[in-house]
């Protein structure tokens, strides 16, 4: 990940928006980012985490008020864009905003976020997460990228289980865990073999005979279709001569009912032809004059009804008027004093705000007074742990150098362990030869004495020889059943023979040859006896056979059985021999050069020695390790206690000035007036003046716009009653003239008076349609005539007999109903061919890939005994981290001349200290600086090896830590470890206050914490 530009605004201590732009700094792959403590140096890196994340160091992922927390106390608004690119050549950008609600001062709404893709040089929003984007989590990001203040050193001091977690994570290690994976398809294998078998049983009765049989039924119902079609075809034409001359009759009893029924609404069509002519009249000649009248009377009454409004309204805005008059004389004074107003309640607040200041200012001083000394007395603190501590090393290194070697006693102690193992082993092994041996000599024995009770013995030939003898014997019954089948249905036709003989009479013609004289007649005494006997012999054949087949069976069950068995004894002698192998070799390799093969209790005994003596090491490290914490972390709450020093002495100058400030300010009123007023009543009365100054203001100016708006209001009531009132008397003289021309006209006219008219009109005659339905009556009754005489013509002569229709009707539907049934039938026929055809290649090809799913079955269960536990994956884990070690240990050695050198003991980082003799010791037995260095060296080599990872051009490394921990000389030897990335294409950002950093790094930004502004970045170029 490269950066390329962020902007902040209303974070911590950033009140107004500050942008950076890493191009230049990244330029020269080093740059610094400077600034006294508390300027605001590590909010760069939780501004970039919060984009990324939504997550930092602070306030975690959003718990515990954190959006107020983060927000300025000065800001309304909170804003982060962060723009980078990404290993794969990508830009984004991801933004975070924020706003303080207007009502609640101590709310902050949620957190919006955006995230954005470049494409075609437009900003397009992506779903894609930073995690996704960057290849790393929140917590590996800041162990890897930006690393803040606490983490630096994580790595070093990780857990094993959270170092590989961590290991996995980045490197992706999860690939080669590839048991579970071959597990599943071993799983899916067999779900597939069970599919394909259950399959397979849905097809055992599907076969190429049943397939031709409904081939030959199919060929049968078309034979049978084609006759019925022929009978349907001549039945179905006497049909529609039927319907044809049943239609005709139905035809002429609706026209002859139609006539009749036209013939009776004569009358009523020639009233209807008087009705239209009087509508027609009325409609031309009265009814333009009664509307007219009518309208003009509505008229009338309406600008009654409107004048009598107007007067009503105008004597209401008057009153209204009177009133608004006399508030505006009272609020108007108010608003003309308003100013002298304001200036008081101004200089109340600040008066307030002096008082809280000196408050403030006091409290501070007592704070500073206290943490000076806290300062001092951590200092002498410090000095006796030191003391304590150099001890305790001395100590260790006295244990260490009188612990004797216990290389030989480990690697013994190993030979012993395994070669009980190897002995369990052989016996293990030995056990299951002689088991598998027995279960083979059972089933063998078995096999035989069903065969000996078979009347098949063995006789030396071999299982194999004795079950096909079974086999022999069987076939040999078979042959002998059908030849006795054959003598019996012989000696059946001679009885049926004798029974005609029986019935022969000489001079009688015989039934068979047709001879009247019959010299020889059979025997049936004889030919009895014989079938009787050959009966007997096939039942005691049926039951021999019987008997054979189920021996059959069985011995086809014991032989598959002894056949496993032997395959198994098999395996298990190569595997004793194999066993009894390695435990001669093993004893062969026994590694003893001070101690006896049979002196195991003597090597325990030393063992023993050795493990108390590193356990008297152990607790001594433990002591000094206890110590080196507590001085790290006094030394760490001296920084903290002289840091917070050095910030109550700039908020003490700052309230300072604040208060001269607001002083000088003071026009109106005197301070010492005030210096004893409660702040309650200061704020109370000042709220009071500006409450009533506004709303003055409010009032005053509604009540001006008010006023004017309703001495309008009354000038137009009064114009408009004046024009409605003429209105009027014009409405009222055109109704009366219009009322007299009507009365004329109805007068001159055939109609006894406008109530006669009133009645016709009221009617609402529809005069067209009217019209139209007369000429469709005639239309109509002319047809019907027509249609009448043309049918009488038709049906003379011709009868209609309903029987016979309806007796053609059943032959043609039985015989439709018939050839349907036998379509019908064979469409299911030709179905079941189609399935049939089908089923025979999806049965020939699921048998086909059952045998590949069982042979692939069969190689996926090697694989996943290959791949059984996570010891690759574990393998390549302890891989990387050696390389890891290594990569580290190219800077380490350099940064501490040579004297010490990181190492792993079971994936656990020790050191080995070259000035005590080149002995190991842990980690954690490192100083502070020291840490640092080691922690510096692993971080670098973990950046490279996610840059190589994410196959990044250029990589990026934030460091905000340890720079105060070094002295002069590892902090120049740190500064050169840091300039030689420039030559690996490395970009490295440090954040430090430290000022030997500040005069080496040249390209750098500067934090400074304005009183007013915030926060403000300054750039070295600019």
């Amino acid at each position: 990940m490269l950066p390329l530009q962020l902007k902040i605004q209303g974070i911590y201590s950033y009140r107004e928006e500050q942008t950076i732009d890493f191009a230049t700094l990244t330029q020269g792959q080093l740059f610094g980012i400077f600034g006294a403590v508390g300027s605001g140096k590590s909010t760069i890196l939780e501004a970039m985490s919060l984009a990324l994340y939504d997550k930092t160091e602070r306030f975690g992922s959003g718990s515990g008020g954190r959006n107020y927390n983060m927000m300025n106390l000065k800001s309304d608004v909170l804003s982060v864009v962060f723009d980078f690119r990404a290993g794969n050549g990508s830009d984004y950008r991801f933004s975070v905003e924020a706003s303080r609600n207007s009502k609640n001062f101590e709310k902050v709404k949620t957190f919006q976020r955006a995230s954005y893709v470049r494409q075609a040089g437009e900003w397009v929003p992506t779903a894609e997460t930073a995690e996704e984007i960057i290849g790393l989590n929140y917590e590996n990001f800041h162990r890897t990228v930006i690393i803040p203040q606490g983490k630096f050193s994580e790595f070093l001091q990780l857990t094993d289980a959270k170092r590989s977690e961590m290991m996995q994570e980045i490197f992706q290690l999860d690939k080669y865990d590839l048991k579970d994976a071959a597990g599943k398809i071993l799983s899916r294998q067999k779900d597939l073999i069970t599919g394909l078998e259950g399959n397979l049983l849905s097809y055992e009765d599907i076969s190429e005979d049943l397939l031709q049989a409904t081939k030959n039924t199919a060929a049968e119902k078309q034979k049978e279709q084609k006759a019925v079609a022929e009978n349907l075809e001549k039945a179905q034409a006497d049909l529609r001569e039927a319907e044809k001359l049943q239609a005709v009759f139905a035809e002429m009893k609706t026209a002859a009912g139609q006539l009749e029924k036209l013939k009776a609404e004569e009358q009523k069509y020639a009233d209807l032809k008087l009705q239209i002519k009087q509508t027609r009249e009325c409609r031309e000649k009265f009814l333009p004059l009664t509307e007219k009248r009518d309208g003009l009377q509505n008229d009338t009454a309406a600008g009654e009804k409107e004048y009598a409004r107007q007067e009503e309204a105008l004597a209401e805005n008057e009153k209204i008027s009177e009133v608004k008059n006399a508030e505006y004389t009272d609020v108007k004074a108010i608003y003309d004093t308003r100013e002298a107003a304001k200036n008081r309640a101004e200089e109340l607040l600040k008066i307030l705000k002096i008082n809280d200041l000196e408050e403030e200012t006091q409290e501070c001083e007592e704070r500073l007074r206290k943490g000076e000394s806290m300062v001092v007395e951590l200092r002498k603190q410090v000095k006796t742990k030191q003391a304590e501590a150099e001890k305790l090393t001395a100590a260790v290194e006295k244990a260490n150098a009188e612990k004797p070697d216990s290389t030989e006693l480990t690697e013994l102690q190993i030979w012993y362990a395994e070669h009980k193992t190897c002995g369990k082993e052989v016996q293990r092994v030995r056990g299951e030869r002689d088991a598998a041996d027995a279960a083979y000599k059972a089933t063998t024995t078995g096999f035989k004495t069903v065969l000996e009770e078979a009347g098949c013995p063995v006789n030396g030939g071999g299982l194999k020889a004795a079950a096909k003898q079974l086999e022999t014997e069987k076939e040999r019954v078979i042959a002998e059943t059908e030849a006795k089948q054959k003598a019996a249905d012989d000696l059946r036709l001679h009885g049926k023979l004798e029974e005609f003989a029986a019935k022969l009479h000489e001079g009688e013609p015989c039934p068979v040859c047709g001879a009247t004289e019959h010299p020889q007649l059979l025997d049936s005494e004889e030919n009895l006896k014989k079938l009787t006997g050959i009966e007997a012999d096939i039942e005691q054949l049926k039951k021999r056979r019987e008997q054979l087949t189920a021996c059959i069976r069985q011995t086809d069950s014991l032989l598959a059985q002894a056949k496993e068995q032997y395959s198994h004894l098999q395996k298990k002698e190569k595997e004793l021999t194999e066993k009894e192998e390695n435990e001669r070799k093993h004893r062969a390799s026994f590694p003893g050069k001070t101690f006896k093969i049979d002196e195991e209790e003597k090597v325990k005994a030393a063992a023993q020695r050795v493990k108390e003596t590193e356990e008297r090491i152990k607790n001594l490290v433990q002591e000094e390790k206890k110590i080196l914490l507590e001085i790290k972390h006094t030394e760490q709450k001296e920084r903290k206690s002289a840091d917070l020093l050095a910030s109550i002495k700039t908020t003490l100058a700052a309230k300072n000035s604040e208060k001269e400030t607001l002083l000088r300010q003071l026009k109106v009123l005197e301070h010492k007036d005030f210096v004893t007023a409660a702040a309650t009543d200061l704020r109370q009365e000042a709220e009071v003046i500006k409450s009533k100054i506004a709303a003055a203001e409010r009032r005053y100016e509604i009540l001006d716009k008010e006023i004017d708006a309703l001495r309008k209001e009354i000038n137009s009531l009064a114009g408009q009653m004046k024009q409605t009132a003429k209105q009027n008397d014009t409405l009222r003289k055109k109704a009366a003239q219009t009322e007299k021309e009507l009365a004329e006209k109805i007068a001159a006219s055939d109609y006894a008076d406008e109530s006669a008219v009133q009645q016709i009109l009221a009617a609402r005659l529809d005069t067209d349609r009217a019209e139209n339905d007369c000429e469709m009556y005639n239309d109509n009754f002319k047809k019907a005539e027509a249609d009448v005489k043309r049918l009488e013509i038709l049906t003379a002569g011709r009868v209609f007999d309903a029987a016979d229709f309806a007796e053609k009707q059943a032959q043609a539907e039985k015989l439709n109903t018939e050839q349907k049934q036998i379509i019908e039938r064979i469409g299911e026929l030709k179905n079941r061919i189609k399935e049939l055809k089908e089923n025979l290649e999806k049965k020939a090809e699921l048998e086909k890939q059952l045998t590949a799913a069982r042979l692939r079955e069969d190689n996926i269960k090697i694989l996943f005994n290959l791949f059984s536990g996570k010891k690759f994956v574990d393998y390549i884990s302890s891989v990387q981290l050696q390389n890891l070690c290594n990569a580290a240990n190219a800077r380490f050695k350099k940064l501490t001349n040579e004297r010490l050198r990181l190492e792993l003991d079971k994936n656990k980082f020790i050191v080995r200290d070259y000035l005590n003799g080149g002995k190991t010791r842990s980690a954690r037995t490192l100083s502070g600086g020291q840490t640092f260095q080691a922690s510096l060296s692993l971080a670098l080599a973990l950046a490279e090896s996610v840059q190589q990872q994410n196959r990044a051009e250029q990589n990026f490394f934030f460091l905000d830590e340890g720079f105060g921990t070094q002295d002069k000389q590892s902090l120049q030897a740190v500064f050169e470890a840091l300039k030689s990335l420039r030559k690996e294409n490395r970009i490295v950002g440090v954040i430090s206050h430290v000022e030997e950093l500040q005069q080496e790094i040249e390209v750098n930004l500067q934090i400074k914490n304005d009183d007013e502004r915030g926060s403000l970045v300054r750039e070295s170029w600019a």
